[in-house]
C-alpha cells in the first residue's frame, strides 16, 4: 500500500460543517516584569477584537503567576499571546531557555469568568496550539533565531523586541 493510498483511506477528524475562519494578530505593549521581557500580542477574530479590560486583566493575571515560571530572572526573553476563541480565551506565556528552548504556561479563561486558570495536562496527549496560534509561534520562533544568529548585542535585543508579527491568519 503506498503512502498516497494510505492517506486517501483516513479520517481527517474534522467535522463536515467545519470552516477555518480567520483571525487578526495584533502586537502591543511588551509584558515587563520581575526581569522579564516578554513580547505580547493579542489574537482574535477580527469582528470582535480583544477589549482593553481583557488585555488589562491578563497582564494583571499574568504579573501574578511570575513565581510560577520558576525562572532565574535575569535577562529573560519570550513571548504572550492572548488568544480569544469566543467560547474561552487562551492565555500562553512562554520564554526562552537553555539557548534555544520555548518554555511556557497556558492558562484558559472559560466563557463568562474572569480569571484565568492553569490549563491541566491530562494522561496522553494534550492540546499545544491551534493553527492561528501557531503563526504567532512560528514567527517567534523565526525572531528568536535571527537572535541567535546575530553578536547578541544590546541593538539585536533591541531588534529583536521590535521583530513582530501583525495582521490576518491564515493568509492564504
Amino acid at each position: 500500500m503506498t503512502a498516497g493510498t494510505r492517506i486517501a483511506e483516513l479520517n481527517d477528524g474534522l467535522a463536515d460543517d467545519y470552516r477555518l475562519g480567520t483571525r487578526r494578530i495584533v502586537p502591543s505593549e511588551p509584558f515587563i516584569a520581575d526581569g522579564l521581557v516578554l513580547k505580547w500580542y493579542d489574537q482574535a477574530a477580527p469582528d470582535n477584537p480583544i477589549c482593553p479590560e481583557r488585555q488589562r486583566a491578563a497582564r494583571q493575571f499574568l504579573a501574578s503567576q511570575i513565581a510560577t515560571f520558576e525562572l532565574e530572572h535575569d535577562g529573560q526573553m519570550g513571548f504572550v499571546f492572548l488568544h480569544d476563541c469566543r467560547s474561552v480565551v487562551f492565555l500562553f506565556a512562554g520564554v526562552w531557555r537553555n539557548n534555544n528552548e520555548l518554555w511556557g504556561r497556558v492558562f484558559i479563561q472559560s466563557e463568562g469568568e474572569t480569571g484565568f486558570d492553569p490549563l491541566v495536562p491530562v494522561d496522553g496527549p494534550n492540546p499545544l496550539f491551534c493553527v492561528w496560534e501557531m503563526a504567532i509561534v512560528w514567527h517567534e520562533s523565526q525572531a528568536r533565531t535571527r537572535y541567535l544568529l546575530s553578536a547578541r548585542t544590546a541593538n539585536d535585543r533591541i531588534a529583536w523586541l521590535q521583530d513582530l508579527i501583525e495582521g490576518v491568519t491564515p493568509a492564504a
